[in-house]
């Protein structure tokens, strides 16, 4: 909440600073942090000219804007990101503020080349893919082997495996 505070707090910058400094330096595959208010503007981000534009359309904020639940992180499908022109997976969750009121969205925006590369051998194995799929409809988050072939692919909801995970134990 007080990353959308105009007279935010000393520590509030550092915060500021470190996710700025994290995703400068690319940790964990991380790419971009925002804060999207419920009007769907982006009040706050570590990459420049973001403030004001508008993404109330986007898949990753409406499914806050439509029902925001604490707690709740949703993941969206890849998608070639606007302000990058890369493969993105936007993970978002809620803010609420200190009266558990729904203010914003916070967004994290990941290299989902970075994060498939980060997978596997690199091919080191012969015949070894790993794969990362959505669980709600199978969308292939990441892939260690030819990424950028198969991201964003609508997948079959009923694939074998896919079936047997969701029946598997948590």
């Amino acid at each position: 909440q007080q990353l959308l505070d105009r007279d935010a707090p000393r520590g509030v910058l550092a915060i500021e600073d470190h996710l700025t400094s994290m995703t400068r330096s690319g940790r964990f595959g991380i790419s971009q942090v925002n804060v999207v208010g419920i009007s769907g503007l982006i009040n706050w981000g570590t990459a420049r000219g973001l403030v004001g534009m508008d993404v109330s359309d986007r898949e990753h904020i409406l499914a806050h804007l439509r029902r925001a639940s604490p707690g709740t992180l949703f993941l969206s499908r890849p998608r070639i990101a606007l302000t990058t022109g890369g493969w993105s997976i936007f993970a978002s969750f809620p803010i609420m503020d200190s009266q558990d009121r729904f203010v914003a969205v916070g967004v994290g925006v990941m290299d989902a080349v970075a994060l498939s590369r980060s997978l596997g051998d690199n091919g080191s194995i012969p015949g070894r893919v790993v794969v990362l799929r959505r669980m709600s409809d199978g969308a292939i988050m990441a892939r260690s082997r030819n990424p950028r072939e198969y991201l964003g692919r609508q997948a079959n909801r009923d694939h074998a495996i896919l079936a047997a995970a969701r029946h598997a134990p948590s």
